[in-house]
């Protein structure tokens, strides 16, 4: 069901009022509504006030659907033949969070899976009375539950979260496992859930000896994927599943075999492009299966991560230990190439591996990271025309055991990203359900040291 929002920001300055009006998909029957007021520090006067509408995501519809399914298979007498993957969800108190950011995009309910933008700042459910320049705390005493209504009140002293922000989102953060110094660099992660059923695709004959040889892969229109095995490169047909029945990839073939190891694959319409991590680039040809080696040693010493990206290729690596992008032309001729950092706190660029998000229009990234005590894969963005990063991160897929991380491939389809775990013979959709509700708001809010800030926040079962 759409029904129409009318969204208001109004200057007790200037008087000036803004509205915009939204459309809005009802997803599930829940509908929240966020206040924003700024007030002078020193005279304690209210100086601008924003009241906006959010939307329910469709992670929100996928994991209620996710929990129907744990229950059938729960009562039904064949409840193994369901093999519902368990799903990583972390709800409580302190994770569940809202967070500030410079998404400014229009909405769009029935798509958006992922938050965007840099974050300003953010509050958990939880008091707090530190120091973070990004963290607010929950007002307990103006906060209350009741039935269908929780009515959340979040306060932001004059050092946090200044800065400009157009978005709010509701997401659970990983923030318990990571200190306050780690989230001043480019904050906190989204754990995601792995996909339960028809999202995912399971390798059936002709698949690998081992699931650990599988590396990289990429999808080729509906139906066809490529994937490597050391140096070779193979070709599969895809079903994709429906209802509780996941995907198959079946009837693989080898395509070539190429003179060294392969990290990363990406493909056209004509051709497919593997990077080696030293200095090479195989362009193979999809019909005689033959291959060309172009050397791009005078941009990288090492280059790891590669995608088609609508019209060009993006490919990223290392020059003399610092971080490296380019984009070239489908002849593998350089088009610009720059310096990258992801984070302040690295010296260096990790491995990265990329795909292309036809719908937003940029390039995710990808990498595995170890903060005690778990194996982290963290996604962000990158602009593949500017070649600047955009965001880190975007969310972030957690395992204890080295086998379960996602550091074997990735690619992307109809907005979901999808991800290899290494030692297991399954691709799954990494569905950032840990993204709950986002709320565009009428124009951009400037937060200043000079203001404090409330956000009440109204959620409601309708």
């Amino acid at each position: 069901m759409r029904y129409k929002s009318i969204a208001t920001k109004k200057s007790f300055l200037t008087g000036e009022i803004v509205e915009m009006e939204k459309l809005k998909e009802l997803i599930i029957p829940a509908r929240g509504i966020a206040t924003i007021e700024l007030f002078d520090a020193k005279s304690g006067k209210k100086v601008e006030e924003i009241k906006s509408e959010n939307f329910i995501t469709i992670n929100m519809r996928d994991y209620l659907l996710s929990e129907m399914s744990k229950i059938f298979s729960e009562v039904s007498l064949n409840a193994n033949n369901f093999n519902i993957y368990p799903i990583n969800l972390f709800i409580s108190a302190n994770d569940l969070a809202l967070i500030l950011t410079t998404d400014d995009r229009e909405e769009t309910p029935n798509v958006e899976r992922y938050p965007y933008g840099k974050v300003v700042g953010f509050s958990t459910r939880s008091t707090y009375s530190g120091s973070n320049i990004y963290r607010g705390t929950l007002n307990t005493s103006e906060s209350f539950t009741q039935r269908g209504l929780c009515h959340m009140v979040f306060d932001f002293p004059t050092h946090a979260a200044n800065g400009i922000f157009s978005s709010l989102y509701f997401v659970t953060l990983d923030y318990p496992n990571l200190g306050d110094g780690y989230q001043n660099n480019y904050l906190f992660g989204v754990p995601t859930l792995l996909s339960p059923y028809k999202e995912r695709l399971t390798f059936q004959s002709n698949k690998p000896a081992y699931p650990s040889d599988v590396g990289a892969f990429c999808f080729d229109g509906d139906n066809k994927m490529y994937y490597v095995t050391g140096k070779v490169v193979h070709v599969a047909d895809i079903t994709w599943g429906t209802g509780f029945d996941e995907g198959r990839i079946d009837t693989t073939e080898a395509v070539c075999t190429l003179p060294s190891d392969i990290y990363d694959i990406t493909v056209t319409a004509t051709h497919i492009y593997c990077t080696n991590v030293y200095t090479n680039i195989y362009k193979i040809d999809k019909m005689a299966k033959t291959y060309q080696t172009i050397n791009v040693s005078s941009i990288f010493d090492y280059v790891d991560g590669i995608c088609w990206a609508g019209d060009k290729i993006i490919a990223v690596g290392k020059k003399q230990n610092a971080g490296r992008i380019a984009s070239f032309n489908a002849n593998l001729e350089v088009i610009q190439a720059k310096d990258i950092k992801l984070r302040d706190t690295f010296t260096n660029l990790p491995a990265l591996q990329l795909a292309y998000d036809s719908w937003s229009r940029e390039v995710v990234y990808g990498y595995c990271e170890y903060i005690s005590p778990y194996y982290r894969t963290f996604f962000g963005r990158i602009d593949p025309d500017s070649l600047s990063v955009k965001g880190d991160l975007v969310s972030v897929y957690r395992s204890q055991n080295s086998s379960g991380r996602i550091e074997q491939g990735m690619d992307i389809r109809n907005g979901l990203i999808y991800g290899k775990l290494v030692g297991y013979y399954n691709i799954y959709t990494i569905n950032g359900c840990m993204f709950w509700a986002r709320n565009l708001l009428p124009s951009p809010v400037e937060k200043t040291s000079t203001n404090t800030m409330k956000v009440t926040y109204d959620i409601a079962i309708i």
